[in-house]
């Protein structure tokens, strides 16, 4: 890390060393490092492999504000997927996992001498030789996570106090405090007893010992998304349901890790979106049209919907995936070229689709499994003998009010991924050329589609389709101008780094 710290602005950050007396192979946990430079490394990690960093200097969360050198009061995007220190609640969740003993290896038997439950989970001052050890040499807890007792003291995000009273949800601790900040978990020079699971003190942040490290967390996706795991799905389907060869052959794809919005983008979060743009280049983004604020907008073409991507991303500090002649893409019907190692928004590709679609299940026909009924999506029921009667007509819980007879996102249940609406309610942009020859012979890794092509893919089918077109199999196809569709719509992916 030290080699990319100043090319990326980090000039302060603590060398720390490896443990405290003990090898050289650096497989000790990290210590002399002050909470200061926890959180700054943090920073420069998440920078680093491309993730959005969690600690900024003002409440904005803008690029231009991510916290690399100092110590500036601390803002947490707690939305952000970089790298974090854990609260103090979350540390105790995971140390404990699920346990309720003093230890998860049992309870503490004797706090000031030598513990029997305590030698099995972790290094305090009866077993330690003095000094700190190897990570990973004692029994992990049923999380598969390791010393999480003794060996070192770990920071945490919150300032120490008072616990609270009340029944608290995500605590992350009060907004100051004189007495510094948590750190907890016993470490190589401590009794027993600074090792439990429930053991809680505090330390000033500037300050940094031979017994205290940390370890980071993690956000599983971003808010709103699912992480779709890096595998091979089998693409297409041996129905023969359409009777052309659009989904043919069924073939295995790889896929790398990606996110996937967990719905379609709302008409509020595409106005929120439009308005930031307009006054940061973003000159020509339609209106769109949607149903109600939390309904998937529409009336939007492919290019709006790529431009808007790299707007989003902009707005919330992440690099923009589109780009146009060598610049950003930000305004006019122009082909984009995509940046794949960017960790902003964009749209699928058709392969990620179709993957997060099916949702780990092989072989079905929708998100849910091989059946389909108006209780599991939204669409123009006309009973083909893989839908559930009775499954005439549009689906009449959303025709009040008159077209579109969309429904709010998130009201169907979810796939095996964690996502909703994935069949029916508005089809769904993709980034990929249309073309049957690259789909039939396409790379076995990531495949990206075509380099150019006159329509792109749309995917999922709509409130008005037929459930035909809501298979997980089925493509369409439009021009990329086109923008008069009312059950036309899309939703994001992200990047995922492994």
């Amino acid at each position: 890390m030290e080699n990319y710290a100043a090319s990326y602005g980090y000039n302060d950050i603590g060398v720390g060393q490896n443990g405290y007396l003990g090898d050289t192979t650096g497989t000790n946990p990290v210590t002399m490092v002050t909470w200061w430079d926890v959180i700054k490394w943090c920073n420069l990690r998440s920078e680093i492999e491309g993730r959005k960093p969690v600690y900024y200097t003002d409440g904005g969360f803008g690029t231009a504000n991510i916290l690399r050198t100092g110590e500036p009061f601390p803002y947490a995007d707690w939305s952000a997927e970089g790298y974090r220190l854990p609260t103090e609640a979350e540390w105790e969740y995971a140390c404990r996992a699920g346990t309720t003993t003093a230890f998860y290896t049992g309870p503490c038997t004797n706090p000031s001498g030598v513990d029997p439950n305590l030698e099995l989970a972790g290094w305090y001052d009866k077993n330690s030789g003095v000094k700190t050890h190897p990570v990973g040499q004692k029994i992990p807890n049923s999380w598969n996570l390791w010393d999480t007792h003794g060996n070192v003291m770990e920071w945490c995000w919150d300032f120490y106090d008072n616990y609270p009273v009340t029944w608290q949800t995500d605590p992350r601790g009060p907004v100051s405090s004189p007495y510094g900040r948590i750190y907890r978990g016993g470490d190589w020079a401590f009794p027993a007893y600074f090792s439990r699971s429930a053991m809680r003190l505090g330390q000033f942040p500037n300050n940094s010992y031979s017994n205290v490290g940390f370890r980071p967390a993690l956000n599983a996706a971003p808010a709103g998304f699912s992480l779709v795991p890096t595998g091979s799905f089998r693409r297409g389907d041996t129905f023969n349901d359409s009777g052309l060869a659009l989904e043919f052959p069924v073939h295995d794809v790889r896929l790398n890790a990606f996110y996937m919005a967990q719905h379609e983008v709302t008409k509020v979060l595409w106005d929120e979106v439009r308005a930031w743009g307009a006054s940061h280049g973003y000159t020509d983004l339609p209106a769109g049209a949607g149903k109600g604020p939390d309904h998937p907008v529409q009336s939007i073409n492919w290019y709006a919907m790529v431009k808007w991507c790299n707007a989003r991303s902009e707005k919330d500090g992440l690099t923009p995936c589109y780009s146009a002649s060598g610049l950003l893409y930000r305004t006019g019907s122009i082909n984009p070229v995509g940046d794949w190692t960017a960790n902003g928004y964009r749209l699928p590709t058709e392969a990620e689709w179709e993957k997060a679609a099916r949702g780990g299940l092989d072989g079905v026909r929708f998100p849910l499994g091989d059946l389909i009924n108006l209780t599991s999506a939204n669409y123009f029921g006309s009973n083909y003998s893989y839908e559930v009667a009775p499954n005439s007509g549009y689906n009449p819980i959303y025709t009040v009010g008159g077209e579109p007879y969309t429904a709010p996102v998130g009201s169907f249940p979810v796939n095996g991924y964690g996502l909703t609406e994935m069949s029916g309610n508005v089809a769904e942009w993709c980034w990929d050329w249309y073309s049957e020859s690259y789909y039939s012979s396409s790379p076995d890794t990531d495949p990206r589609g075509p380099a150019s092509g006159t329509d792109r893919v749309v995917r999922g089918g709509s409130w008005a389709s037929l459930s035909y077109y809501c298979r997980n199999s089925n493509r369409n196809i439009l021009f990329p101008d086109y923008s008069i569709g009312t059950g036309l719509g899309f939703r994001l992916a992200r990047r995922a780094v492994p």
